[in-house]
């Protein structure tokens, strides 16, 4: 089953390369098991 843990996701400003971001983003929804049907794309 998924854990939930709150995260303040730090925004994206476009100044840099999104790619970390981005992995750190699904590196945490990784972590928290989450299923690909619950995610959603911005």
């Amino acid at each position: 089953p998924p854990r939930f843990t709150k995260l303040a996701f730090a925004t994206y400003d476009g100044a840099e390369d999104p790619l970390n971001w981005l992995n750190q983003c699904e590196q945490f929804f990784r972590g928290q098991r989450t299923l690909a049907s619950d995610c959603t794309w911005l």
